[in-house]
C-alpha cells in the first residue's frame, strides 16, 4: 500500500517488536500509556510523532467507574471490594491505581512484588494477563484472576486477549455492569462509547448515565460523564516513536511517512482508511479511531515530556524494575551500615583491651 502510493521510506511491519531487531534498523514504533515509559526509560526511545484529532493531540483520562448506589467515596473504600481492570501493564488499568495505592501508602511495596499488594487489597479481581507473570505465586494469581470469564466455554479465562471477554477497556467495564466487579479502572473514552444506549452490544444496555459515577481522586464521587473534572490521572495518547541513536534524516523521513500517511489516508480517503473502527467492530486497532492525523514533536522532546510528570511518577512507583533497583540499593546501604557497625565495635573493643 505505502510503496504503491509512493510513500517513502519503505516502512517493514513486524509483530516481533524491537528485541528482534538487528542493531543497524531504525526502529519505529507506534506506543501509548505505560509503553511510552518503558521505551522512553529503558530502551532510549524519542517520541517523534503524536496522533491528533482536528489538529489537537489525543489525550485521555484514567478513570474509576463506580456504581451509583455503593458507598464507594475515597480510594480506600476500594478495600476489600471488587477490582475490574483492563490488563497487566495497561496505563488506565494498572499503572495508575497501583501506582496510586502505592502513593498514598494504602499498599507498602514489598520484595517488588506489585501482584502481591494488588491481591491483598482487593478481595477478588479480574486482571487478564495476571497468570502470565513469573514473579506471581499461586494465590495471587487464584485471586486476580478471580472474577475473569474467559470465552464462555471455561476457555482463555484470564487472558490478555479479547477471547477473555473482560479483557480491555470495554472488558473491564463489562465486569463491571454484569456485577462481577465493584470498581472498573479504565480509560474515559470507553465510557462515550458505550453509555445510555449509543452500542449494540447486550451487556451495554445496562450501562446508564444515572446508575454509575466516577470516584474523585481527591474524594467524592462526579457524574460519569465529567471525566475531566473528575479523573484519578492524565494519560497520554498514542504517541509514534523512534530509536533515540538514529540519523537527523533517518529522523526527517520517519516524521514525513506518518505525516504524509495522515494526509493520503485519513477520514476523506475512499480506497483505504488510517483512523476509524475496523471492518471487526474493533477498536483502535494501529492508531486510535479519534485520531485525523499527525503532528510533529520538535528533536528535544522526551518521554516524560509527553507522558507528564503525574502519570511518570505513578509508573515509577509501579515499575518492577525501579523498584529492585532502589531495592538493592536500600540492601547496599544496610549492609555498608552493619559493616561500619561492626568495625567500629571491633576498635572500641580493641581500645578498651
Amino acid at each position: 500500500m505505502a510503496f504503491a502510493w509512493r510513500l517513502r521510506p519503505e516502512i517493514v511491519c513486524t509483530l516481533q517488536g524491537f528485541f528482534a531487531a538487528k542493531p543497524t534498523d531504525n526502529i519505529v514504533s507506534i506506543l501509548v500509556g505505560s509503553d511510552i515509559y518503558v521505551y522512553g526509560k529503558y530502551h532510549e526511545f524519542q517520541p517523534i510523532v503524536r496522533e491528533t484529532s482536528n489538529d489537537t493531540p489525543i489525550n485521555y483520562w484514567a478513570v474509576a467507574v463506580v456504581r451509583a448506589d455503593s458507598n464507594i467515596r475515597t480510594l480506600q473504600d476500594l478495600q476489600g471490594k471488587r477490582s475490574c481492570h483492563v490488563a497487566v501493564g495497561d496505563a488506565s488499568g494498572w499503572t495508575v491505581p497501583l501506582g496510586l495505592l502505592i502513593k498514598n501508602k494504602m499498599i507498602t511495596p514489598e520484595l517488588c512484588e506489585n501482584e502481591k499488594l494488588i491481591s491483598s487489597f482487593f478481595s477478588k479481581s479480574c486482571v487478564p494477563g495476571a497468570q502470565n507473570l513469573g514473579v506471581i505465586d499461586n494465590t495471587s494469581t487464584s485471586t486476580l484472576c478471580k472474577q475473569c470469564i474467559g470465552d464462555g466455554q471455561e476457555h482463555h479465562v484470564c487472558d490478555a486477549t479479547e477471547l477473555e471477554r473482560y479483557y480491555g477497556n470495554s472488558g473491564a467495564l463489562r465486569c463491571l455492569v454484569e456485577r462481577s466487579g465493584d470498581v472498573a479502572f479504565v480509560r474515559n473514552d470507553v465510557i462515550d462509547r458505550y453509555i445510555d444506549g449509543r452500542s449494540d452490544v447486550s451487556w451495554s444496555k445496562k450501562f446508564r448515565s444515572n446508575d454509575y459515577k466516577l470516584l474523585c481522586l481527591q474524594g467524592g464521587q462526579g457524574n460519569v460523564t465529567d471525566y475531566e473534572k473528575c479523573n484519578l490521572a492524565y494519560v497520554a495518547g498514542p504517541c509514534v516513536m523512534m530509536t533515540k541513536d538514529t540519523t537527523d534524516e533517518s529522523r526527517k523521513d520517519a516524521v514525513e511517512f506518518f505525516i504524509n500517511a495522515g494526509h493520503l489516508f485519513g477520514g476523506n480517503s475512499t480506497s483505504f482508511r488510517l483512523f476509524g473502527s475496523s471492518l471487526d467492530d474493533s477498536n483502535d486497532v494501529l492508531f486510535s479511531d479519534k485520531a485525523t492525523g499527525f503532528t510533529t514533536l520538535p528533536v528535544d522532546v522526551d518521554y516524560i515530556d509527553i507522558l507528564g510528570e503525574e502519570f511518570t511518577e505513578l509508573a515509577e512507583l509501579s515499575d518492577y524494575e525501579s523498584c529492585k533497583l532502589v531495592a538493592n540499593k536500600s540492601c547496599d546501604c544496610v549492609f555498608h551500615y552493619l559493616v561500619t557497625l561492626l568495625q567500629t565495635f571491633m576498635f572500641l573493643l580493641l581500645c578498651f583491651n
